[in-house]
C-alpha cells in the first residue's frame, strides 16, 4: 500500500533524514586528513585511538596507525582532539568508506590502497576518482536502503545512523545549491528550503574539491554525480511513489482574473440549478433535498460562509485521498452510466443574508482542493482550452474564489488556498511565514492531491469524462435550514460533533454480520464482540480500545496470500490508500472465499458448527501461530467467557485441542518464534502458513499432529531460520513482502510435489544478491562477526556510557535456540525436530522458552552497597558495564523464578531449583565450527572435533565480589561459545 505524502512526513525522521549542522564542513575533515597522509600509509596498518584526560578532566584523543604513529592523522594545532571531534571525523571517513570497521578494527578501505598503488596521482586525484566510482553505491546503502526498508517492512531496526544523516545532507546541498531545481523538494513538498548556513558545511565538499575548476576532468565528474543524483531521485519516487509535484507551479489559478473574465450571471443563468429551485419552492422550518456538486457549487441563492465555531481544516492526507480515490472508483466502476456517488449530509442555516455551513466544512474544502487540483491537471494537459474542460470548469472556480474570500473572513487560514493555487509561496528558507504555510493542512493535503491526480489521470478525454460524474453524479444531501440565529446554530454544531467518531473496520465489519445472518445474527455478533473483536483491538480484554489496523492488515493480506489471491492484494491496495477502506476491501474478498467453500468447510467437523465467524478463528489461530509459534493471547481470549451458544463452544475447543496438540512440540514453535524476531519480523508468515497447511499442522478435526509431518515442518523451518539469521547481516532495505508472497506460489514443482528444503533456501537466498555470491564460510564469518559485536562486544572507559542496552529479545533467542539444541544432544541433528524417541521424552518435552524472559545474572542496575564494595577493590564502572551487558551474563526464567530471585548479586539458582539449560548447562554429540580457522580460510568452512555445548550460569560460589575478575573471564568465555553453538546449530547440515 502506497504512503501518503503526510505519512512520508511522519516517518521521514525515523530514516535520520535530518538536516545536520555538523559544525564543521565536510571538507575541511577530508583536507586535513586523508588528503595529507594517503600516500605514506600501508596496506595491511590499522587505526589505534589513544585515550587520556585533559585538565578540565574531559576525555581527548589521539588517532593514530599502529605501525606509522609519526604520521599525523588530524592536522591540527594538538595531538590529541576532543572526543567530539574525533568521533565527528571518524564518522564522515566511515561515510565515504574511506574508513573501514572490522572485526572491532578500523582499517583504510582495501579498494582506496590499491587504487593508491596503481596510480601515481595526487592524493586529491586519487580520493576524487574512489568517491566519484563509489557515490552511488554509498548513496543506496545509506538514504535509499533507509526508503526501501521502511516502505516496505513499516518500520526500521537502525534508527541512529549518523552515515544516513549525512549522506542526506550532501544530497539536500547538491539538489538546492548546485541544481537548478531542487526536485528533491518536489518529492517530498514538506521539506523546507535548505538553510544556507548548514548548506555550507557540505557544499564546498562539490564545489572546491570535487567540482575544482582548476582540474580538466571537473566536467566529467560533475556530470556522473548529475547522473548519480537524478538516478537516486527517481529511485526515490518510484520506492516512494511521490510524483514530483514542481509542475503545478508553473500554472496560477487566479480567481478575480477568471471572475472578470466571466459572463458570470449570463454563464450560470444557461442551467437550471435543481438546488435554488427546491430552495425557492416554500417556508417551511427546514428543506432536505439532494444536490448535485456542480449545483451546490454555483447556486445563485446561497452564498456560503464559515461561521466562527467551525473548527479549521483538519482533514489529514489519508482522508482526501480515500475520498478522491474512492469517487474516482465509483467513476470507473459506472460501466451502465448509472452509478452515482453520495457524500453524505451538508446541513445549512440561513443567518442574515449568508447561508452558514454547520456541517460539511471538511467534505466542501476537500472537494474545493480536488475541484481545483483537477482545473492545474487541465491546464497542464490542455493550455488552450481545446477540449473545454476549463471553459466547463470556469463558472464553478469562480464561485469558489468568492467562497475562499469569504471562509477567510471567519478562518483566516483559509488564505492558504488562494496563496496555494496562485503560487505566493515565500520561498526564502526558515522564514516563518513558510513553515507556517507548509505546515497547513491545506497545503499537504494539496501536495498529495496533486501527486494523486497527476498519477491517477494521463489523458484529457478521462479527466474531461471524470469531471462530468464527480460534478453531475455525485450528489450531497442538504438539510437547509432558515431563520437560524447563532444560538441555534451553536447548539446544532455542538449536538453534531460531541459524540461522533469514524466507524473503524471492526464495527463495519460487525455491520456486515448482520447484514450476512439477518435475524440470526445476534448469537454471531455476541461471539465477534467477544473474540474476533477483542483480538484486533489494542488491548484483548477491552473492546473499547482502538482497533490495531496494522495487525488486521497484516491478518488479512497473509489470509488472502495463502490462498493465492496475491494479485487481489495488489489490486485494493493501489485503489485503496486508506487503511480503513483498504481493509474492508480485503474482508469482501474473504468472504468470497468462504462462500465458494463453504461446504468444505462445513463438512470438516461433525460436531462444530461451520460458519463465517469460526472459519475466521481458525485463520487467526493459524496466523497467531506463525507469527509467535504461540497462540497464548487467543487463549487468555476466550478464557472465563460466559458464552453459551454453539459458535462460541466451537471456537473454544478449537482453540484448546490446537494449545494442547502443539504445546508438546516446543521445540518447533521456537523455530517459528526465532524466524519472526518474537513476532516482530512478519514477512515470513505466509511461508510458514503455507507449509504449515502442507504438513496438516492445522488439521483441527485430529486430537493430534502427525510426527513424522512436524519432522518435515521442522526441516523447512530449519532452512527459514537460516536464511532469517543472514538477511539481517545483509538486509539492505530489500522488499522481502511480494518475493516471498511468489516464492510461496513456487513451493510446488511442475509435478505438484513439494520443493525440497534445501531448494527452499536457495530461493530466499535469490532475494538477497549479496548472498548468493559468498561462500557459507564467508556467511558465517560475517554472522560471527555481527553477533559478537552485538552480544559480546568489548566497552571501554571511554565510550561505555555511550553503548546502547542489551537487546533482551536477541539475547533470548540466542539462547534458547542453543537451550534447545542441547535438549536433542540424544538426536541425529540440533538443527531441527526429529521425532521423539520415547514416550516419556514426549511428555517431558514441554520446556516453553517462548514464556521465558533473559534475565543478568549480575543485575543491570547495582545496589549502592555492591557498588561501593566492588569500588573498594578497584573495579572501574565501564568493567561492571562491560560484563553486564555480555549474553554470558544471564539465563532464561519464568515470571515466577525471577520474581524470587530479585535484583541480588549473588543469585542462588540452585535454592530455586532452577534447571533449565540456559541455568544448568549441557553438552552434546555435535561438532561445533572451527571458527578461528573459517575465519582465517574465509573461504572453507571448517569444523573442529569439539562438541557444541552450553556452559552453565556462574555458580554462586564464584558470583564473590573479590572473585570479580574470575568471574568476568567467565562470563565473556561464556558469551563465545553461546554465539559458537548458536552458529553451529543453525548449520549444522553443512557438516558433510
Amino acid at each position: 500500500m502506497s504512503y501518503s505524502i503526510e505519512l512520508w512526513e511522519e516517518k521521514i525522521n525515523e530514516l535520520g533524514f535530518t538536516d545536520w549542522n555538523i559544525g564543521t564542513n565536510i571538507y575541511t575533515y577530508l583536507k586535513n586528513s586523508v588528503l595529507v597522509w594517503l600516500d605514506k600509509i600501508e596496506e595491511n596498518d590499522y587505526i589505534l585511538i589513544n585515550y587520556k584526560e585533559n585538565e578540565n578532566k574531559s576525555i581527548i584523543h589521539k588517532i593514530y596507525f599502529k605501525n606509522k604513529e609519526e604520521i599525523v592523522f588530524y592536522d591540527s594545532r594538538n595531538d590529541f582532539i576532543s572526543s567530539a571531534a574525533s568521533k565527528q571525523l571518524l564518522d564522515v571517513l566511515k561515510s565515504f568508506s574511506i574508513i573501514i570497521e572490522d572485526e572491532e578494527k578500523m582499517h583504510i578501505n582495501k579498494e582506496l590502497i590499491e587504487l593508491k598503488n596503481k596510480k601515481f596521482e595526487t592524493n586529491t586525484t586519487i580520493l576524487k576518482e574512489f568517491i566519484t566510482k563509489n557515490f552511488y553505491n554509498l548513496i543506496e546503502k545509506n538514504v535509499l536502503s533507509k526508503i526501501k526498508e521502511l516502505k516496505n517492512n513499516n518500520q526500521i531496526e537502525n534508527k541512529e545512523n549518523t552515515k544516513t544523516k549525512l549522506w542526506w545532507n550532501l544530497i539536500r546541498s547538491y539538489c538546492s545549491s548546485i541544481n537548478d531545481d531542487d526536485k528533491l523538494i518536489g518529492i517530498f513538498t514538506f521539506l523546507k528550503k535548505f538553510d544556507n548556513k548548514i548548506n555550507s558545511f557540505y557544499n564546498d565538499f562539490f564545489e572546491t574539491f570535487l567540482f575544482d575548476k582548476n582540474n580538466s576532468k571537473s566536467i566529467y565528474i560533475k556530470n556522473i554525480i548529475d547522473n548519480n543524483i537524478n538516478k537516486f531521485l527517481e529511485e526515490t519516487k518510484s520506492i516512494t511513489e511521490l510524483e514530483d509535484t514542481n509542475w503545478e507551479e508553473k500554472y496560477k489559478i487566479d480567481f478575480n482574473s477568471i471572475k472578470n473574465k466571466l459572463e458570470y450571471t449570463d454563464k450560470i443563468k444557461e442551467k437550471n440549478n435543481d438546488l435554488d429551485i427546491e430552495i425557492n419552492k416554500g417556508s417551511l422550518p427546514f428543506l432536505i433535498t439532494k444536490t448535485k456538486i456542480y449545483d451546490f457549487f454555483t447556486s445563485r441563492q446561497l452564498s456560503y460562509k464559515m461561521p466562527l465555531f467551525q473548527r479549521t481544516y483538519s482533514w489529514d492526507s489519508n482522508m482526501i485521498k480515500g475520498l478522491f480515490e474512492s469517487l474516482l472508483n465509483d467513476f470507473l466502476n459506472n460501466n451502465e452510466r448509472k452509478n452515482y456517488s453520495l457524500l453524505n449530509n451538508i446541513i445549512l442555516g440561513q443567518n442574515n443574508i449568508n447561508q452558514i455551513i454547520i456541517d460539511g466544512q471538511q467534505r466542501i474544502t476537500s472537494l474545493i482542493l480536488i475541484i481545483l487540483s483537477l482545473k492545474k491537471l487541465a491546464m497542464k494537459m490542455d493550455e488552450n482550452d481545446n477540449s473545454g474542460v476549463q471553459d466547463y470548469l470556469n463558472p464553478l472556480i469562480a464561485k469558489i474564489g468568492d467562497m475562499i474570500r469569504s471562509f477567510t473572513q471567519s478562518d483566516e487560514n483559509y488564505k492558504a488556498i488562494n496563496d496555494i493555487v496562485n503560487n505566493q509561496l515565500i520561498e526564502e528558507a526558515g522564514k516563518k511565514e513558510n513553515i507556517k504555510f507548509k505546515n497547513t493542512r491545506f497545503f499537504k493535503n494539496w501536495k498529495e492531491i496533486i501527486r494523486l491526480v497527476d498519477k491517477k489521470i494521463k489523458y484529457i478525454s478521462f479527466l474531461k469524462d471524470f469531471l462530468k460524474y464527480l460534478l453531475e453524479n455525485t450528489y450531497f444531501i442538504v438539510t437547509y435550514m432558515p431563520n437560524l440565529d447563532d444560538k441555534k446554530a451553536i447548539n446544532i454544531f455542538s449536538n453534531l460533533n460531541k459524540y461522533s467518531k469514524k466507524l473503524g473496520v471492526l464495527d463495519l465489519f460487525r455491520n456486515k454480520i448482520n447484514e450476512i445472518f439477518g435475524i440470526e445474527s445476534e448469537e454471531y455478533i455476541k461471539t465477534y464482540n467477544e473474540t474476533i473483536n477483542l483480538y484486533f483491538r489494542n488491548s484483548i480484554s477491552d473492546s473499547s480500545k482502538d482497533e490495531n489496523i496494522s495487525l488486521i492488515l497484516n491478518f488479512l493480506n497473509n489470509l488472502l496470500t495463502i490462498n493465492q489471491y496475491q494479485i487481489k492484494i495488489e489490486e485494493i491496495d493501489e485503489n485503496y490508500s486508506d487503511n480503513i477502506s483498504n481493509a474492508f476491501e480485503k474482508i469482501e474478498e474473504i468472504i468470497k472465499i468462504y462462500n465458494n467453500n463453504e461446504f468444505k468447510f462445513a463438512k470438516k467437523y461433525e460436531s462444530f458448527v461451520g460458519d463465517l465467524i469460526t472459519y475466521l478463528w481458525e485463520n487467526i489461530i493459524e496466523f497467531e501461530y506463525c507469527t509467535y509459534g504461540s497462540i497464548t493471547e487467543i487463549i487468555k481470549i476466550i478464557k472465563d467467557k460466559k458464552i453459551y451458544n454453539k459458535t462460541f463452544s466451537a471456537i473454544e475447543q478449537i482453540a484448546n485441542n490446537f494449545y494442547e496438540k502443539i504445546k508438546k512440540y516446543s521445540y518447533v514453535n521456537f523455530q517459528i518464534y526465532h524466524i519472526s524476531n518474537g513476532g516482530a519480523k512478519t514477512v515470513f508468515i505466509p511461508l510458514i502458513w503455507t507449509l504449515a497447511k502442507e504438513f496438516e499442522i492445522f488439521d483441527f478435526s485430529k486430537k493430534e499432529l502427525n510426527e513424522n509431518k512436524v519432522k518435515e515442518f521442522s526441516k523447512y523451518l530449519a532452512e527459514i531460520e537460516k536464511f532469517s539469521a543472514l538477511w539481517k547481516i545483509k538486509f539492505s532495505g530489500q522488499s522481502l513482502t511480494l518475493q516471498i508472497r511468489k516464492i510461496c506460489l513456487k513451493l510446488k514443482n511442475d509435478d505438484g510435489n513439494l520443493i525440497s528444503p534445501e531448494q527452499l533456501y536457495l530461493e530466499l537466498e535469490k532475494t538477497i544478491k549479496e548472498l548468493t555470491i559468498m561462500s557459507n564460510a564467508q556467511k558465517i564469518n560475517e554472522l560471527y562477526k555481527d553477533l559478537q559485536n552485538k552480544l559480546n562486544a568489548q566497552i571501554d572507559e571511554s565510550n561505555y556510557k555511550n553503548k546502547k542496552d542489551t537487546i533482551n529479545l536477541l539475547y533470548k533467542i540466542v539462547l534458547a535456540k542453543v537451550s534447545y539444541g542441547i535438549l536433542l544432544r540424544n538426536h541425529e541433528t540440533p538443527q531441527y525436530f526429529t521425532k521423539f524417541k520415547s514416550k516419556e521424552e514426549k511428555n517431558n518435552n514441554t520446556i516453553n522458552y517462548i514464556d521465558y524472559t533473559y534475565e543478568h545474572s549480575l543485575p543491570k542496575k547495582l545496589k549502592p552497597e555492591d557498588k561501593k564494595r566492588l569500588d573498594l577493590i578497584g573495579v572501574k564502572e565501564h568493567e561492571i558495564e562491560n560484563i553486564v551487558k555480555q549474553i554470558g551474563n544471564g539465563c532464561l526464567l519464568s515470571d515466577s523464578d525471577n520474581k524470587s530471585l530479585k535484583n541480588n548479586f549473588r543469585k542462588n539458582y540452585n535454592y530455586l531449583n532452577i534447571n533449565n539449560y540456559s541455568v544448568a548447562g549441557g553438552k552434546t554429540n555435535f561438532n561445533k565450527i572451527n571458527f578461528d580457522q573459517t575465519l582465517l580460510s574465509n573461504d572453507e568452512l571448517i569444523w573442529s572435533n569439539e562438541q557444541i555445548e552450553l556452559p552453565k550460569i556462574i555458580s554462586v560460589e564464584d558470583n564473590k565480589y573479590e572473585n570479580f575478575k574470575s568471574f568476568s573471564n567467565y562470563i565473556l568465555n561464556r558469551s563465545k561459545e553461546i554465539i559458537k553453538a548458536y552458529i553451529s546449530i543453525l548449520f549444522y547440515d553443512l557438516k558433510k
